[in-house]
Order: structure tokens, then C-alpha cells, then sequence
């Protein structure tokens, strides 16, 4: 308990599938769990949640742990080696939620994953202390080359002193405009007898639980939209109800990060619930 695992580079030589350059028990990847209530090394603490593409050039972005530490790493494959580089890090906010932007060497586009490190301030896995570092991210994000676009400033053109503005000359007031005549009033056509039975309702297709946008599939692209959705980038969801795969009545990191290892095959269809 209370083990942190910081390097400026991890380098694996022919990892083997699911190796990972921090492997908590030695048993592979560990599902990331509601509420981070598990046992064993480092209390498993959960790794960061990262949505496939970055809405942002230059920023790393995603979720973790309240005011978890979040270390960015790129990932880079050459051969059979896959070397990480720590390339910045940064703390997540109150619920969870990180943006990490000046990412060291970020010149092209790059695939980032990261750890999660508690800190004295850490509310969601307070059993585990300071410094539990979590294993390394299952979920990889795309950053975009470069810093985040600047907002532009508008530019306030000084005003000169105003000439004087010329008097309007009258306008002509109009002439009477003749009133129209009455317009006789058509009389009511009768409505032959409908013949058509009514229609009857269209049952409503069932929803999928985790499926926020409403394409038939639950995967990365509807966590990535809870994400956006939690973070206040877009205002709805075309199936919000659905997003909340862990029925607490609300959309939150960790519906993303359930809806996530259930598209990875993490974990079966049974684990999630849509109330």
C-alpha cells in the first residue's frame, strides 16, 4: 500500500499480449471497479479512463480518481519494442475529470495512455492512502499535434470624435389609403365521411444500455460522448437514459470507463445496468 511507480520511460521488449509496464499482482490488466473498493496491491486503485480522440489539439484528456496525480506517457511501437515516454501530468479535478495540455515533444499526432497516483487529497480511494500508483491505462487517446487553439480577441477600433450628423428633412406623410370593400365570406364545404381507420401506435424500438447515441452498439464512441456530456462540452444525449450503465441515476466518469471495458470485452453484458 502506498507504492508510487514514476518513470520517465517505460521500455518493453517484446511484450507479450496484455503485458503491461505496470502490472499490479502480476496477472495482467485489472478491471477498474465502481466505487475502487477492491484489495490487494496498492488497493488495484484505477487506472485513468482516457475517450479514444482528445477534443482538444495538444491536451491530453480524460478521467480518474478525485484529485488523482495523472501521469501522460506517449506510446510508441517499433518492431516487436513499445517504448513510454512520460510527456507531462497534471491533477484531475474534484470529480475525476483532467485536461493535461504542453505535453513535452508533442510535434504529431500521438497515442497517449497514463497511470493514476492518489494524493493526500484523494476522496474516492481513501483506503489506500498517499501514493498507490495505479497500472498503466487499457484505454489509448489520439492528441492532435501542437497547442490548443487561442480564443481570438476582438479588436476595439478607437472611435473619433463624431461630426455632426445632418437633420433628416420631413417625410411626406402618406395619402388615405382607400378602404377595401367587403369580401363575402365562402360558406362551410362539407367533409365527406372519413374512411380511414386509424392508425395505430408504432411500439417503440427497445433501448440498448449503454448506447448514449443511439446507433444500435455500445462502445468507445458512446463513453467518449458521457465524457463530453459530464465535462459540459455538448448540452444532451440522444439516449441519455441509456448512458447511466450503473443506474445511480446519474452520467458520470464511471459510466464511461464501465461502457469502455465492456467495449474492450473487459467485462460481459450483464454488467451493466440501465435500471
Amino acid at each position: 500500500i502506498g507504492n508510487l511507480v514514476a518513470s520517465q520511460t517505460f521500455r518493453m521488449i517484446v511484450p507479450g499480449d496484455g503485458d503491461l509496464p505496470i502490472d499490479i499482482d502480476d496477472d495482467g490488466s485489472t478491471v477498474n471497479d465502481l466505487g475502487d473498493g477492491d484489495g490487494g496491491t496498492n488497493r488495484l486503485h484505477n487506472y485513468p479512463v482516457f475517450p479514444p480522440v482528445s477534443p482538444l489539439d495538444g491536451c491530453a484528456r480524460g478521467s480518474a480518481g478525485p484529485f488523482d496525480h495523472v501521469r501522460i506517457y506517449s506510446k510508441t511501437v517499433d518492431g516487436l519494442d513499445v517504448t513510454y515516454n512520460k510527456i507531462g501530468e497534471g491533477d484531475a479535478d474534484v470529480a475525476g475529470d483532467f485536461t493535461i495540455c504542453d505535453l513535452d515533444d508533442n510535434e504529431e499526432e500521438i497515442v497517449v495512455v497514463g497511470t493514476a497516483t492518489t494524493t493526500i487529497a484523494s476522496t474516492l480511494d481513501a483506503s489506500c492512502a498517499l501514493n498507490c500508483t495505479s497500472e498503466f491505462s487499457v484505454t489509448e487517446q489520439i492528441v492532435g499535434a501542437g497547442e490548443p487553439a487561442a480564443t481570438a480577441t476582438p479588436t476595439i477600433t478607437p472611435t473619433s470624435e463624431a461630426t455632426d450628423t445632418p437633420v433628416a428633412t420631413d417625410t411626406p406623410v402618406a395619402t388615405d389609403t382607400p378602404v377595401a370593400t367587403d369580401t363575402p365570406v365562402p360558406t362551410d364545404t362539407p367533409v365527406p365521411p372519413s374512411s380511414t381507420p386509424a392508425a395505430t401506435d408504432t411500439p417503440t424500438p427497445e433501448k440498448l444500455c449503454g448506447d448514449a447515441n443511439m446507433d444500435g452498439e455500445t462502445n468507445s464512441v458512446d463513453a467518449s460522448l458521457v465524457l463530453q456530456y459530464k465535462a459540459g462540452l455538448i448540452s444532451s444525449l440522444p439516449n441519455a437514459s441509456s448512458g447511466d450503465v450503473n443506474s445511480d441515476g446519474s452520467l458520470t466518469a464511471v459510466d464511461a470507463a464501465v461502457i469502455l471495458q465492456f467495449s474492450a470485452g473487459l467485462i460481459g453484458e450483464d454488467a451493466l445496468n440501465c435500471g
